[in-house]
């Protein structure tokens, strides 16, 4: 199955919602992926990014945000004496294959039953957003890292000895903007298994098609995805990074009063800031704004670092709440921002590939409306939609669809 066809068949509806499976709550895998080996301390180096970035906040939750608390993605590090699986709730590392590696990098992975049992197939979409919003964390705390989506993904694999119909290849991360270098020499290609995640799974062969039609299968595929282009200067910074993302949660309510403009174009300009990763950029940022001081309601194209297009300006709360899966939070919060991007023109650009990078740098913008909102003392929290209501809602090309949004407002 393509992307296309992915992301068709994956689409939010009223019936999907209505009638969609419910979970076996007796049956909820674990968040943690338990390897039979011992746990050994993270080195102090790595010990601050991982703790900050990917580790617990208030268990259960973790520094970053995750649809319905189910963390799916897994975090791997490769040190130069051999490839480690980071365990957040030890804040420890469990080494898999004692392996010589030139220079340190992390591999992030995504295991589809922890999301899919409760959002079936569109659970690999998640993946991507829980992926982003990790590497939002990541890159906030350290500004060498450098985001890799090109890579041979049979060789990240084998590496790891995972079950490639279980647990997908998300994301590799460089210290520095030197190219992760994989380990040349041959190893046993045997998997390495944890202990199950719950009484029982199910199967979603068709989404890892999906996942393997996007395969890049050698070093000169990868060459080819990758497009030359200058990131900018612009990264993304925060004083106080440690204590954000501490105190980073998702708002289960808003207030009902306005938040001012500039705050908002803070929070925009910094999610869109620069991503230092192999491919540019594809995303496009609309939002509705309900109760923003400075601004009419209404919906705007954002285009920084401070320009709100209008589109349609009005009172348009209720058809909000509708396009937000008819949650109040979207009719309650100040603005709510969409981060949507042209299927046609990424897979045209990048290949079916490209929807893999389309939901994770969705994943990292909201990711940083989080830190933004939290460093501002507002709220946050992400949210999922209605797809075509939203490209509707914006009059935009049913080719644009919404990767991913983010109500923003003052915490009740």
């Amino acid at each position: 199955m393509d992307a296309r066809r992915y992301h068709e068949r994956t689409r939010n509806t009223r019936e999907s919602i209505l009638h969609g499976r419910r979970p076996d709550l007796e049956n909820r895998p674990s968040p943690f992926k338990e390897y039979p080996f011992e746990t050994v301390p993270v080195p102090p180096w790595l010990e601050r990014l991982l703790r900050y970035g990917a580790g617990m906040s208030k268990p259960p939750y973790r520094t970053y945000s995750s649809a319905g608390g189910l963390y799916p993605v897994e975090i791997y590090v490769a040190l130069t004496d051999g490839v480690y699986h980071f365990h957040p709730g030890k804040l420890a590392l469990r080494r898999l294959r004692e392996i010589e590696i030139e220079e340190p990098f992390l591999m992030l992975t995504g295991i589809l039953w922890r999301t899919a049992w409760k959002y079936d197939a569109r659970g690999y979409r998640h993946l991507y957003w829980d992926a982003g919003t990790l590497l939002a964390n990541l890159l906030a705390l350290d500004s060498r890292l450098h985001v890799w989506t090109g890579f041979v993904d049979d060789e990240v694999i084998r590496l790891l000895g995972i079950d490639a119909h279980r647990e997908a290849t998300l994301a590799l991360v460089s210290f520095g903007d030197g190219e992760p270098r994989l380990p040349a020499q041959r190893f046993d290609r045997a998997r390495i298994d944890a202990r199950p995640l719950s009484r029982s799974e199910v199967a979603f062969p068709h989404v890892f098609m999906t996942h393997e039609n996007e395969r890049l299968g050698s070093r000169e595929e990868v060459e080819a995805w990758r497009i030359p282009h200058d990131p900018g200067d612009g990264r993304f910074r925060l004083e106080g990074i440690e204590e954000v993302l501490l105190a980073r949660r998702s708002t289960r309510d808003f207030a009902d009063e306005p938040i001012e403009r500039d705050e908002l174009v803070e929070i925009l300009a910094g999610a869109l800031a620069a991503v230092p990763a192999d491919v540019p950029p594809v995303g496009e940022t609309y939002l509705y704004v309900r109760a923003v001081a400075g601004l009419e309601p209404g919906k705007y194209r954002f285009r920084p670092p401070d320009e709100f297009e209008p589109v349609r300006l009005g009172n348009y709360t209720w058809q909000a709440r509708l396009v937000c899966l008819e949650q109040d939070l979207a009719a309650r919060a100040a603005a709510t921002v969409f981060f949507v991007a042209s299927l046609d023109e990424v897979i045209e650009k990048l290949g079916d590939r490209g929807y893999r990078w389309a939901q994770l740098e969705a994943g990292i913008r909201v990711g940083r409306v989080y830190l933004g909102a939290a460093a501002r003392g507002l709220g946050a929290t992400a949210t999922t939609f209605y797809d075509d209501e939203v490209s509707g809602f914006f009059h935009l090309p049913l080719s644009t669809q919404p990767m991913l949004a983010a109500a923003v407002g003052k915490k009740k």
